[in-house]
């Protein structure tokens, strides 16, 4: 490996002159954000679907159903994701084996949902909650979804915990291997999911809650943020370029959307 390379692995796991071996990817926080650092953010898209699907009114006839049956799967789909990782985290051979067997649960479980408890959830749902819904919906699609899984795609990025004894194949974030790489480091969807409570500070201080409420959920939101990003750079999983982007995307999209919102004031009882 040429001392470039070298340099440049350094300088993007702990910053100029860190030895890029200095991992820890069984320390506490390690570990925490491995097992569990997805799941807050997956939650909440799940919750964010589920108000969308339930208070949109939907035309008559084939269009409706197709909108019915989009938001249903989407929903299944993320539901999926969640029950597959907890029923690996708690018994990862299983999982392995059998966690398909959750898509038939998951797709019953939804229309259930849907029938039997739709209309009488849709007319007890705030417009704070839609607007909340709207808001975290977008943030999932912008980052998680759009950003995150082209450049998984479109960089190819070895993992730094991957990387050969020689650091032969460590490519810098501005050097993109294509959809031939072999690796998914570049960006961290770990750290996109960790800034899905962001819009919850919106929703805090579009709908005037207390200060000290909003700076706790400030506080909460930025911490896990930062916590979850941290904890894939000690565990080797990734670059910290592979967990600002992602951080950079999520603030522009929050910042964007509440310059909007204060340019477009709304009255009491709207959003």
């Amino acid at each position: 490996m040429s001392f470039t390379n070298t340099s440049f692995a350094s300088r993007d796991t702990r910053g100029p002159g860190a030895d890029p071996s200095a991992q820890e990817p069984r320390s506490p926080l390690a570990v925490l954000v491995e097992r569990y650092g997805e799941i807050p953010g997956y939650l909440l898209i799940l919750a964010a679907v589920l108000i969308l699907d339930l208070t949109r009114t939907r035309p008559p006839g084939a269009s409706g159903v197709a909108r019915s049956m989009v938001s249903l799967l989407v929903a299944s789909f993320v539901a999926y994701l969640l029950g597959a990782m907890i029923w690996y985290r708690l018994s990862p051979a299983s999982a392995e084996r059998g966690s398909w067997a959750l898509v038939p649960v998951v797709l019953l479980a939804g229309v259930a949902a849907r029938s039997g408890l739709g209309a009488a959830w849709s007319t007890r749902v705030g417009a704070g909650a839609v607007g909340w819904a709207r808001d975290t919906a977008l943030l999932a699609a912008v980052d998680f979804v759009g950003f995150v899984q082209a450049a998984k795609v479109l960089w190819g990025r070895v993992r730094f915990r991957d990387l050969d004894p020689g650091f032969a194949d460590f490519t810098p974030w501005f050097q993109p291997r294509g959809p031939a790489g072999v690796g998914s480091s570049f960006a961290s969807g770990h750290t996109a999911l960790g800034w899905m409570l962001l819009p919850l500070v919106l929703l805090a201080v579009e709908r005037g809650a207390p200060r000290r409420v909003t700076a706790a959920v400030a506080v909460v939101a930025v911490a896990w943020g930062l916590t979850v990003a941290t904890g894939r750079v000690v565990a080797g999983a990734h670059y910290a370029s592979d967990v600002l982007f992602p951080t950079g995307v999520a603030w522009a999209c929050v910042l964007l959307r509440s310059r909007a919102a204060r340019r477009s004031p709304v009255t009491d009882g709207a959003r």
